[in-house]
């Protein structure tokens, strides 16, 4: 059995910053996250030939860390419940928007453009669009929602004309802005991560 699990250069660098032991950390979080049993019984048994005792400790390791809570010890494979903290790592936060939305629109300037209409949108737009996204694209995280816009923003610094307004920035008329952001940010980082690869 194998089992493909990508990370970005960019989630490696956010989510190892002395919260995890070492890389197989990370990919036991995954395969946690993603309840995938199967890979999971692989990587402990076929991989690291553990014991039942060692798998609880495994378990309990990661639940001290506040990662996952197991509700029945005998079989914690298959009786574990994923928590806020590793969500936060590896989801893409829709339950959260509402939290962090606000700090998401100081991204942009304050003031109005040209027109007359405030470069930040209105909260409860920027609220609605954002979560639409998030639905649409799973797999995007709050990290390079952040990332891409902070990008977007910089390129019309100092005068900020021509820049979409918030809430237009995630989406209008069926089109996203903050989307081709996002790729072009992915793109960005396979490129560095392929460099980085040929100079080690």
């Amino acid at each position: 059995m194998k089992k493909e699990i990508k990370f970005t250069l960019k989630q490696l660098k956010d989510y190892t910053k002395g919260n995890l032991d070492n890389m197989n950390d990370i990919v036991f979080l995954k395969l946690l996250y993603d309840k995938d049993i199967k890979a999971i019984k692989y990587y402990l048994n076929e991989l690291f030939s553990s014991t039942k005792d060692e798998i609880k400790a495994e378990f309990k390791h990661f639940e001290l860390k506040g990662y996952i809570k197991v509700t029945y010890w005998e079989d914690p494979i298959n009786n574990y419940q994923i928590r806020a903290s590793l969500k936060n790592i590896f989801g893409n936060g829709e339950i959260e928007v509402e939290n962090w939305i606000e700090q998401w629109r100081e991204l942009f300037p304050k003031g109005t453009n040209r027109g007359g209409y405030r470069y930040r949108g209105d909260k409860q737009g920027c609220l609605t669009k954002m979560k639409r996204f998030i639905k649409k694209h799973p797999k995007i995280h709050k990290a390079q929602i952040f990332e891409a816009t902070k990008r977007y923003v910089r390129k019309f610094s100092p005068t900020f004309n021509y820049m979409k307004q918030a809430h237009y920035f995630i989406e209008k008329d069926g089109s996203s802005t903050l989307l081709g952001e996002i790729e072009a940010l992915n793109n960005k980082e396979n490129v560095e991560e392929y460099v980085n690869s040929k100079s080690i």
